[in-house]
């Protein structure tokens, strides 16, 4: 997990509003007199998902374009990248990527582990959306269906899951987490049980996010929980496992922006002991 598969840079970017202007058909011609031959080649053999009306340039960068920005808080752009653009789409993902700005350059990351000769996969639409809502954005957008087993042999259960896993509040668990720690100065039962509580709820998540195939993009504060729960425990051994696994999706996963957060979690994981807040308070 967390593997680099290719680090790309864009071989030309537009703003969003770009496509008002593709229909000046001089300035198609010129962006792809600027490119060099092999470059456009390669670009015009790109999916064009668009309809036969619209412009061959514009088709082609619509149907690419991944949405990069130059600045924090700045306005989106769109980026294409030759060797990200041919990357499928999977309900259930096994890649994520995170735009680096500073490097100008898109990292792409495994989100799990992969076997030899396995197909890196992505995501094109959002994982929550309901089974029919993700068909028909994928035909609306891209004329395809998906025909991987998260679709084709979706469960009955399987939009309540992600609806229901991937709407987890954070500041629930963060609440149920603080009624542990205050609750073991009162009664250390009460909180151990309490807190066996939260870890089977963690982990049946963790559990129907994977048979989902979305734990690469849902399942970081999971993962920060329980190295927290496992922390009031004093169990050393799965605090600095989960520990890792959220460091892990947080470097390959441009939905999280947390560096403070990780800053803190690394300075646990250094010296548990000492550095964690109420470590092993749960042990009698």
């Amino acid at each position: 997990m967390s593997e680099v598969v290719i680090i790309e840079g864009p071989i030309l970017f537009f703003p969003n509003m770009m496509s008002v202007y593709l229909k000046d058909t001089s300035l198609a011609i010129d962006i792809l007199g600027r490119m060099q031959p092999r470059t456009r080649q390669t670009f015009l053999s790109l999916s064009n998902a668009k309809d036969i009306s619209v412009p061959q340039l514009m088709g082609i960068m619509a149907t690419n374009g991944i949405g990069i920005s130059l600045k924090k808080g700045s306005q989106m752009f769109g980026g294409i990248f030759l060797d990200i653009s041919r990357i499928n789409h999977s309900c259930g993902p096994n890649i994520t990527w995170i735009w680096n700005r500073y490097l100008f350059v898109n990292i792409v990351q495994a989100s799990r582990n992969t076997h030899k000769g396995e197909e890196i996969i992505t995501e094109y639409e959002t994982l929550d959306q309901t089974y029919a809502d993700r068909r028909f954005e994928l035909e609306r957008k891209y004329n395809f269906k998906c025909t991987y087993d998260y679709c084709t042999n979706t469960p009955a259960t399987s939009d309540h899951n992600r609806a229901y896993y991937t709407a987890e509040d954070t500041m629930d668990l963060k609440f149920r987490h603080l009624s542990i720690i205050l609750l073991a100065s009162l009664q250390v039962q009460d909180a151990q049980l309490k807190a066996a509580d939260l870890l089977q709820y963690l982990t049946r998540g963790l559990v129907t996010l994977t048979k989902e195939g979305i734990e690469a993009t849902h399942a970081q504060m999971y993962y920060v929980y329980l190295m927290q729960v496992y922390g009031l425990q004093g169990d050393e051994k799965n605090f600095l496992k989960w520990g890792f696994k959220a460091i892990l999706m947080y470097t390959g996963n441009s939905l999280y922006r947390l560096e403070r957060e990780i800053e803190q979690w690394i300075g646990w994981m250094q010296d548990p002991k000492r550095n964690f807040p109420h470590w092993a308070i749960l042990l009698e």
